[in-house]
C-alpha cells in the first residue's frame, strides 16, 4: 500500500462523531496510514475516543473556513514540509454515506493512472473541476510552492458560495494551469449524461413556459434556505432545475451512478434534502441490492437530523 496521509473535515450540528463517520473512518484506514481529523463542532472527550486506534490526530477548531479550513489547519498541524514522507494525501470530509463499495478497489483502480490529482466525480458547472467533498493528490501536487501557496491563502470568512467559487473552483484551476492532469474515478459516459440533461431539460422547459413569474420570485430568497416554507422550497427547486446545466451527477443522477459506475460513496445531502428531487427510494433499492454498505447507518443518522 501507497503511503498516504487523510485530512478529514467533520461538521456535526450537536456535536457528535456519528455511527456513519465512525465508519468511513475505519474504511479510509486501509487505504490511509495517517488520519487527521478536523472538528468545528467541539466534539467531546467522550465522542471523540469512538476514533482511538483509528485516527492519528484529532483537532478541534473554531467554526469558521469550512473545509477547506480544516484541510489547511490540518497540514499545518502536522507541517506542510512533512507532506513530503507520503506518497498520496487525502482530502475527504463527512458530507458522504460510505464508503458503499470496497474503497481499496477504488485506490487500486486509480493507481495506475497517470495524474496528478484526482476525485470521485467531476463537475462541469462553470468549468471543468474536481468535486472536492473526495480529493488525492500526488507529490507532483503537495510538494509544489503552488499548493503550500493555495492553502495558505485560504480565508475564514466568506459565504459558502464563495468558498465553492474560490477554492473547489479554483483549486482545480490552479492545478490545469500547472499542467497538473486530473480525473474522476466515476467516469459518466457522454450518451448517460445526456440522457439525463436531456429529461431536466425537458422539465425545465416545462417550468419556465408556464411559471415563469414564481421563478423571478425565488431569487429574492438568497442563499440561506433555512427557514423557507414548503413552498418557497419547492419554488427554489424549481428555479435550480431551470438554471442546472446538468453537471453534477452524484445528486441528479445517482442510481445510475450506484449501479453502472460504483459510486463508491453517495452524499448525505442527496437523502436529506434532496434538492433535484431524485427518486431517493430507488437509490436506497439500488445500494441495498449492489452493494454490502449497512442502510441503518443512513437511516439513523437522518432520524438523529430530524429527516
Amino acid at each position: 500500500m501507497k503511503n498516504r496521509i487523510c485530512f478529514f473535515a467533520h461538521y456535526d450540528q450537536d456535536g457528535i462523531i456519528d455511527d456513519y463517520v465512525v465508519y468511513y473512518i475505519k474504511e479510509l484506514k486501509k487505504v490511509c496510514n495517517d488520519i487527521v481529523f478536523a472538528s468545528v463542532s467541539n466534539v467531546s472527550e467522550k465522542e471523540q475516543k469512538k476514533l482511538d486506534g483509528i485516527i492519528t490526530t484529532f483537532i478541534n477548531r473554531e467554526n469558521e473556513g469550512y473545509d477547506f479550513g480544516s484541510w489547511r489547519d490540518g497540514m499545518k498541524h502536522i507541517g506542510f514540509e512533512n507532506l513530503s514522507q507520503y506518497d498520496e494525501v487525502v482530502l475527504a470530509n463527512d458530507s458522504c454515506y460510505g464508503p458503499i463499495y470496497n474503497i481499496e478497489d477504488v485506490f487500486a483502480t486509480m493507481e495506475i493512472k497517470k495524474i496528478g490529482a484526482w476525485s470521485i466525480t467531476i463537475g462541469e458547472s462553470i468549468s471543468r473541476y474536481l468535486q472536492s467533498y473526495f480529493l488525492v493528490l500526488r507529490k507532483e501536487v503537495f510538494e509544489k510552492e503552488f499548493f503550500v501557496d493555495f492553502f495558505l491563502k485560504v480565508e475564514n470568512k466568506g459565504s459558502k458560495i464563495d468558498y465553492i467559487k474560490d477554492f473547489e473552483l479554483g483549486f482545480s484551476k490552479l492545478l490545469m494551469a500547472n499542467n497538473i492532469k486530473i480525473a474522476a474515478y466515476c467516469k459518466v459516459s457522454f450518451l448517460d449524461t445526456f440522457k439525463q440533461g436531456t429529461i431536466l431539460k425537458i422539465k425545465a422547459w416545462y417550468l419556465r413556459k408556464f411559471i415563469p413569474k414564481y421563478i423571478r420570485w425565488t431569487k429574492s430568497f438568497g442563499d440561506d434556505h433555512k427557514n423557507l416554507t414548503k413552498r418557497q422550497r419547492i419554488m427554489l427547486t424549481i428555479r435550480k432545475l431551470c438554471n442546472l446545466n446538468y453537471s453534477n451527477p452524484s445528486l441528479i443522477m445517482v442510481s445510475i451512478m450506484i449501479r453502472k459506475y460504483k459510486l463508491p460513496i453517495v452524499k448525505v445531502m442527496l437523502f436529506r434534502d434532496n434538492p433535484f428531487y431524485e427518486n431517493i427510494r430507488r437509490a436506497e433499492k439500488m445500494i441495498k441490492k449492489y452493494t454490502k454498505y449497512d442502510f441503518s447507518l443512513i437511516e439513523r443518522h437522518l432520524h438523529r437530523v430530524g429527516k
